[in-house]
Protein backbone atom coordinates (compact mmCIF):
# COMPACT_ATOMS: atom_id res chain seq x y z
CA UNK A 1 0.00 0.00 0.00
CA UNK A 2 3.05 2.01 0.78
CA UNK A 3 4.14 2.03 -2.61
CA UNK A 4 1.10 2.63 -4.26
CA UNK A 5 0.98 6.34 -2.34
CA UNK A 6 4.82 6.63 -3.45
CA UNK A 7 3.35 6.21 -6.80
CA UNK A 8 0.12 7.57 -6.50
CA UNK A 9 2.40 10.69 -5.28
CA UNK A 10 4.82 10.34 -8.14
CA UNK A 11 1.91 10.73 -10.91
CA UNK A 12 0.78 13.59 -9.52
CA UNK A 13 4.13 15.22 -9.46
CA UNK A 14 4.85 14.87 -12.77
CA UNK A 15 1.22 16.12 -13.50
CA UNK A 16 1.61 19.56 -11.83
CA UNK A 17 5.25 19.62 -13.69
CA UNK A 18 3.55 19.08 -17.01
CA UNK A 19 0.74 21.73 -16.13
CA UNK A 20 3.30 24.06 -15.15
CA UNK A 21 6.62 24.25 -16.85
CA UNK A 22 9.50 26.32 -15.81
CA UNK A 23 9.37 29.26 -18.29
CA UNK A 24 11.33 32.71 -17.69
CA UNK A 25 10.75 34.75 -20.69
CA UNK A 26 12.40 37.37 -19.31
CA UNK A 27 16.13 34.98 -18.87
CA UNK A 28 16.27 32.94 -22.09
CA UNK A 29 12.89 34.32 -23.93
CA UNK A 30 11.80 36.91 -26.37
CA UNK A 31 11.86 39.22 -22.68
CA UNK A 32 15.73 39.04 -22.05
CA UNK A 33 16.35 42.18 -23.44
CA UNK A 34 13.91 44.42 -22.27
CA UNK A 35 13.89 45.74 -18.92
CA UNK A 36 10.45 46.06 -16.23
CA UNK A 37 9.20 49.58 -17.09
CA UNK A 38 8.75 52.39 -14.26
CA UNK A 39 5.37 54.66 -14.55
CA UNK A 40 6.57 56.61 -11.05
CA UNK A 41 8.34 58.79 -9.78
CA UNK A 42 8.61 57.61 -6.32
CA UNK A 43 10.13 59.94 -4.58
CA UNK A 44 7.49 62.73 -5.53
CA UNK A 45 4.76 60.63 -5.19
CA UNK A 46 3.74 60.61 -8.66
CA UNK A 47 2.11 57.93 -10.46
CA UNK A 48 1.66 58.08 -14.69
CA UNK A 49 -0.70 55.42 -14.59
CA UNK A 50 0.22 54.02 -17.84
CA UNK A 51 0.41 50.46 -17.33
CA UNK A 52 -1.65 50.20 -20.33
CA UNK A 53 0.82 51.22 -22.41
CA UNK A 54 3.84 49.53 -20.50
CA UNK A 55 2.41 46.66 -21.42
CA UNK A 56 1.56 46.54 -24.81
CA UNK A 57 4.62 48.23 -26.15
CA UNK A 58 6.73 45.03 -24.79
CA UNK A 59 3.98 42.49 -25.95
CA UNK A 60 4.76 44.84 -29.43
CA UNK A 61 8.48 44.61 -29.03
CA UNK A 62 8.54 40.70 -27.75
CA UNK A 63 6.58 39.97 -30.71
CA UNK A 64 8.56 41.90 -32.83
CA UNK A 65 12.23 40.12 -31.22
CA UNK A 66 10.80 36.58 -32.23
CA UNK A 67 10.84 38.29 -35.94
CA UNK A 68 14.20 39.40 -35.55
CA UNK A 69 17.52 39.01 -33.94
CA UNK A 70 16.91 40.66 -30.52
CA UNK A 71 21.00 42.56 -30.79
CA UNK A 72 19.21 44.30 -33.42
CA UNK A 73 16.08 46.10 -31.58
CA UNK A 74 17.65 46.61 -28.03
CA UNK A 75 17.81 50.50 -29.38
CA UNK A 76 14.60 50.14 -30.76
CA UNK A 77 12.01 49.80 -27.78
CA UNK A 78 8.72 50.69 -28.49
CA UNK A 79 8.28 53.98 -26.24
CA UNK A 80 5.26 53.24 -23.63
CA UNK A 81 4.57 57.84 -23.66
CA UNK A 82 4.31 57.61 -27.52
CA UNK A 83 1.22 54.73 -26.86
CA UNK A 84 -0.12 56.41 -24.07
CA UNK A 85 -0.37 59.64 -26.36
CA UNK A 86 -1.55 57.98 -29.72
CA UNK A 87 -4.39 56.09 -27.58
CA UNK A 88 -5.05 59.23 -25.63
CA UNK A 89 -5.58 61.15 -28.81
CA UNK A 90 -7.60 58.50 -30.46
CA UNK A 91 -10.27 57.60 -27.63
CA UNK A 92 -10.23 60.39 -25.50
CA UNK A 93 -11.99 63.03 -27.23
CA UNK A 94 -12.22 65.60 -23.51
CA UNK A 95 -9.93 68.94 -23.80
CA UNK A 96 -9.07 68.36 -20.03
CA UNK A 97 -8.09 64.44 -20.91
CA UNK A 98 -4.55 62.98 -19.99
CA UNK A 99 -2.66 59.82 -20.93
CA UNK A 100 -3.66 58.27 -17.79
CA UNK A 101 -5.59 54.86 -17.99
CA UNK A 102 -6.19 53.15 -21.06
CA UNK A 103 -6.87 49.99 -22.74
CA UNK A 104 -4.35 47.96 -23.61
CA UNK A 105 -5.41 46.08 -26.93
CA UNK A 106 -6.55 49.67 -28.27
CA UNK A 107 -3.11 50.90 -27.44
CA UNK A 108 -1.86 48.60 -29.83
CA UNK A 109 -4.32 49.34 -32.36
CA UNK A 110 -2.77 52.71 -32.52
CA UNK A 111 0.37 51.50 -33.71
CA UNK A 112 -1.32 50.37 -37.60
CA UNK A 113 -2.10 53.62 -37.98
CA UNK A 114 0.55 55.88 -36.27
CA UNK A 115 3.17 53.36 -35.84
CA UNK A 116 5.75 53.77 -32.83
CA UNK A 117 8.54 55.53 -32.34
CA UNK A 118 11.40 54.16 -29.93
CA UNK A 119 11.99 55.41 -26.55
CA UNK A 120 15.50 56.09 -27.41
CA UNK A 121 14.36 58.45 -30.31
CA UNK A 122 11.71 60.04 -28.34
CA UNK A 123 13.61 60.63 -24.90
CA UNK A 124 17.34 59.26 -25.07
CA UNK A 125 18.42 58.25 -22.17
CA UNK A 126 16.52 60.32 -19.73
CA UNK A 127 15.39 58.44 -16.24
CA UNK A 128 11.44 58.26 -15.76
CA UNK A 129 11.97 61.19 -13.12
CA UNK A 130 13.05 63.34 -15.80
CA UNK A 131 10.40 62.22 -18.44
CA UNK A 132 7.11 62.58 -15.74
CA UNK A 133 8.79 66.01 -14.85
CA UNK A 134 8.42 67.02 -18.64
CA UNK A 135 5.12 65.92 -19.06
CA UNK A 136 4.36 68.01 -16.08
CA UNK A 137 5.80 70.89 -17.65
CA UNK A 138 4.34 71.02 -20.44
CA UNK A 139 1.08 70.07 -19.77
CA UNK A 140 1.36 73.15 -17.11
CA UNK A 141 2.33 75.18 -20.03
CA UNK A 142 -0.65 74.06 -22.13
CA UNK A 143 -3.30 74.63 -19.62
CA UNK A 144 -1.86 78.37 -18.98
CA UNK A 145 0.51 80.45 -21.14
CA UNK A 146 0.22 78.33 -23.81
CA UNK A 147 -3.72 79.62 -24.04
CA UNK A 148 -3.72 82.68 -22.70
CA UNK A 149 -0.84 84.72 -24.38
CA UNK A 150 -0.11 85.86 -27.82
CA UNK A 151 0.94 82.72 -30.08
CA UNK A 152 4.15 85.03 -31.39
CA UNK A 153 4.88 85.10 -27.03
CA UNK A 154 3.65 81.76 -26.64
CA UNK A 155 5.56 80.24 -29.26
CA UNK A 156 8.88 81.71 -28.09
CA UNK A 157 7.78 80.29 -24.15
CA UNK A 158 7.27 76.98 -25.74
CA UNK A 159 10.52 76.68 -27.53
CA UNK A 160 12.47 78.19 -24.37
CA UNK A 161 10.93 75.69 -22.52
CA UNK A 162 11.53 73.08 -24.98
CA UNK A 163 14.98 73.75 -25.02
CA UNK A 164 15.38 73.63 -20.65
CA UNK A 165 13.87 70.43 -21.16
CA UNK A 166 16.11 69.07 -23.49
CA UNK A 167 13.69 67.71 -25.68
CA UNK A 168 14.68 69.65 -28.77
CA UNK A 169 17.94 71.25 -29.65
CA UNK A 170 17.36 72.15 -33.13
CA UNK A 171 16.27 75.60 -33.57
CA UNK A 172 14.82 74.98 -37.06
CA UNK A 173 12.75 72.07 -35.86
CA UNK A 174 11.81 73.54 -32.48
CA UNK A 175 10.28 76.53 -33.91
CA UNK A 176 8.47 74.05 -36.53
CA UNK A 177 7.16 71.93 -33.75
CA UNK A 178 5.96 74.59 -31.61
CA UNK A 179 3.80 76.86 -34.11
CA UNK A 180 2.23 73.34 -34.99
CA UNK A 181 2.01 72.38 -31.19
CA UNK A 182 0.04 75.35 -30.19
CA UNK A 183 -2.78 75.10 -32.92
CA UNK A 184 -4.13 71.86 -31.56
CA UNK A 185 -6.88 71.98 -29.27
CA UNK A 186 -6.61 69.83 -26.51
CA UNK A 187 -3.85 68.75 -24.45
CA UNK A 188 -3.36 65.01 -25.67
CA UNK A 189 -3.32 66.57 -29.45
CA UNK A 190 -0.59 69.16 -28.14
CA UNK A 191 1.38 66.20 -26.58
CA UNK A 192 1.05 64.23 -30.02
CA UNK A 193 2.35 67.28 -31.97
CA UNK A 194 5.00 67.74 -30.13
CA UNK A 195 6.43 63.69 -29.95
CA UNK A 196 5.47 63.46 -34.01
CA UNK A 197 7.31 66.26 -34.76
CA UNK A 198 10.73 65.04 -32.89
CA UNK A 199 10.55 61.28 -34.11
CA UNK A 200 9.58 62.80 -37.51
CA UNK A 201 11.15 60.21 -40.07
CA UNK A 202 12.14 57.75 -37.33
CA UNK A 203 8.57 56.04 -37.28
CA UNK A 204 8.27 52.38 -37.80
CA UNK A 205 5.33 51.00 -39.34
CA UNK A 206 4.00 47.08 -38.81
CA UNK A 207 0.43 46.33 -39.34
CA UNK A 208 0.76 42.94 -39.65
CA UNK A 209 0.36 41.74 -36.42
CA UNK A 210 -2.97 40.16 -35.01
CA UNK A 211 -4.26 41.38 -31.77
CA UNK A 212 -6.35 39.26 -29.43
CA UNK A 213 -8.62 40.63 -26.56
CA UNK A 214 -10.15 38.39 -24.55
CA UNK A 215 -12.59 39.44 -21.89
CA UNK A 216 -13.27 37.10 -19.50
CA UNK A 217 -15.18 39.08 -16.79
CA UNK A 218 -18.09 39.55 -19.54
CA UNK A 219 -17.81 35.81 -20.96
CA UNK A 220 -17.23 34.80 -16.98
CA UNK A 221 -14.79 32.44 -18.49
CA UNK A 222 -13.41 29.88 -15.56
CA UNK A 223 -10.14 30.00 -13.74
CA UNK A 224 -9.45 26.77 -16.02
CA UNK A 225 -10.10 28.35 -19.60
CA UNK A 226 -7.77 31.49 -18.07
CA UNK A 227 -4.95 29.12 -17.15
CA UNK A 228 -4.95 27.19 -20.50
CA UNK A 229 -4.31 30.42 -22.38
CA UNK A 230 -1.68 31.75 -20.61
CA UNK A 231 0.32 28.69 -19.99
CA UNK A 232 -0.28 27.77 -24.28
CA UNK A 233 0.81 31.87 -24.92
CA UNK A 234 4.12 31.52 -22.78
CA UNK A 235 4.79 27.67 -24.24
CA UNK A 236 4.80 29.77 -27.75
CA UNK A 237 7.86 32.34 -25.98
CA UNK A 238 5.25 35.26 -25.95
CA UNK A 239 3.81 37.59 -22.85
CA UNK A 240 0.57 37.86 -22.08
CA UNK A 241 -1.14 40.97 -20.20
CA UNK A 242 -3.51 40.33 -17.83
CA UNK A 243 -6.02 43.02 -16.85
CA UNK A 244 -5.70 42.17 -12.78
CA UNK A 245 -6.38 43.50 -9.27
CA UNK A 246 -3.54 44.56 -8.35
CA UNK A 247 -4.72 44.13 -4.90
CA UNK A 248 -3.47 40.35 -5.00
CA UNK A 249 0.13 41.62 -5.23
CA UNK A 250 -0.69 43.24 -1.57
CA UNK A 251 -3.36 40.48 0.00
CA UNK A 252 -2.65 37.27 -2.01
CA UNK A 253 -6.08 35.98 -0.66
CA UNK A 254 -7.51 38.70 -2.03
CA UNK A 255 -10.57 37.83 -4.63
CA UNK A 256 -11.46 40.96 -6.69
CA UNK A 257 -14.06 38.82 -8.70
CA UNK A 258 -16.64 39.04 -5.49
CA UNK A 259 -18.25 42.03 -6.28
CA UNK A 260 -21.61 43.37 -5.81
CA UNK A 261 -23.06 41.39 -9.15
CA UNK A 262 -21.63 38.39 -10.71
CA UNK A 263 -18.26 38.94 -12.39
CA UNK A 264 -18.12 42.48 -11.29
CA UNK A 265 -15.44 42.99 -9.41
CA UNK A 266 -15.20 44.88 -6.40
CA UNK A 267 -14.41 48.66 -5.91
CA UNK A 268 -11.29 48.45 -4.05
CA UNK A 269 -10.13 45.61 -6.69
CA UNK A 270 -7.31 48.57 -7.72
CA UNK A 271 -7.16 47.19 -11.74
CA UNK A 272 -3.69 47.54 -13.20
CA UNK A 273 -2.40 45.99 -16.16
CA UNK A 274 0.54 43.55 -16.13
CA UNK A 275 2.18 40.64 -17.85
CA UNK A 276 2.51 37.52 -16.77
CA UNK A 277 5.95 35.85 -18.18
CA UNK A 278 6.89 32.44 -16.65
CA UNK A 279 5.97 30.46 -14.58
CA UNK A 280 7.46 27.24 -11.65
CA UNK A 281 6.50 24.80 -9.50
CA UNK A 282 6.98 25.65 -5.84
CA UNK A 283 6.49 23.74 -3.16
CA UNK A 284 4.25 21.96 -4.57
CA UNK A 285 1.90 25.10 -5.85
CA UNK A 286 2.45 26.56 -9.57
CA UNK A 287 3.31 30.02 -9.74
CA UNK A 288 3.32 32.84 -12.20
CA UNK A 289 6.08 35.40 -12.74
CA UNK A 290 4.46 38.87 -13.23
CA UNK A 291 6.03 41.86 -14.99
CA UNK A 292 4.64 44.72 -13.00
CA UNK A 293 5.68 48.38 -14.28
CA UNK A 294 7.03 50.33 -11.08
CA UNK A 295 10.32 49.44 -12.23
CA UNK A 296 13.29 46.97 -11.04
CA UNK A 297 13.12 48.47 -7.20
CA UNK A 298 9.77 48.03 -7.02
CA UNK A 299 10.51 45.15 -4.48
CA UNK A 300 11.81 47.81 -2.02
CA UNK A 301 8.94 50.41 -3.00
CA UNK A 302 6.08 51.02 0.11
CA UNK A 303 2.93 52.76 -0.15
CA UNK A 304 1.24 54.18 2.98
CA UNK A 305 4.28 52.69 4.85
CA UNK A 306 3.52 48.98 4.00
CA UNK A 307 5.27 46.84 1.38
CA UNK A 308 4.42 47.60 -2.24
CA UNK A 309 4.74 43.83 -2.57
CA UNK A 310 3.13 41.03 0.56
CA UNK A 311 6.32 39.86 2.31
CA UNK A 312 5.14 36.37 1.31
CA UNK A 313 5.51 36.73 -2.43
CA UNK A 314 9.31 36.21 -3.86
CA UNK A 315 10.19 39.71 -5.83
CA UNK A 316 13.09 40.13 -8.26
CA UNK A 317 13.76 42.84 -10.07
CA UNK A 318 10.17 44.43 -10.00
CA UNK A 319 8.87 40.67 -11.43
CA UNK A 320 6.81 39.32 -8.19
CA UNK A 321 5.97 35.26 -8.53
CA UNK A 322 2.36 34.57 -7.25
CA UNK A 323 0.91 31.85 -6.98
CA UNK A 324 -1.37 30.83 -9.88
CA UNK A 325 -5.08 30.59 -7.99
CA UNK A 326 -4.33 33.89 -6.74
CA UNK A 327 -3.96 35.60 -10.31
CA UNK A 328 -6.47 33.46 -12.07
CA UNK A 329 -9.21 34.76 -9.71
CA UNK A 330 -8.41 38.41 -9.91
CA UNK A 331 -8.35 38.56 -13.94
CA UNK A 332 -10.85 40.18 -15.87
CA UNK A 333 -9.79 40.39 -18.97
CA UNK A 334 -6.25 39.16 -20.98
CA UNK A 335 -4.42 40.90 -24.41
CA UNK A 336 -1.95 39.01 -26.22
CA UNK A 337 -0.14 38.86 -29.79
CA UNK A 338 -0.73 36.01 -32.09
CA UNK A 339 2.72 35.45 -33.54
CA UNK A 340 1.65 33.91 -37.00
CA UNK A 341 0.23 30.63 -37.11
CA UNK A 342 0.58 29.86 -34.25
CA UNK A 343 -2.31 31.48 -31.82
CA UNK A 344 -5.97 30.65 -32.74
Amino acid sequence: MKILFIFIALLAGQATALACPEIRLDKAGSLSSYPVFDQANASAGTDMNICYAATAAQLLDTYRASRAQQEQLQNERTSPWWLAVNYSSSYKKDENSDVQFGEPDKALETIKIDGVCSQADLFGDQPTEEIIRFHQMVKEFYQSAGKNTEEKDAVLKLETLLQSLGFIKDSTLLADISVKALKEKTFVLFLRTLFQGKCQGKVKQDPAFQIERIDTERKGTPVEEKDKIIMETLQKSQPIEVSVCSQVLRTPDYDGSKGSKPRHFAKDCMRHSMLVIGSRTQKGECQYLVRDTYGSHSCTRTRNGQPWYHPSLECDGGQVWVPKEAVLKNIWGMTRISPENSIQ
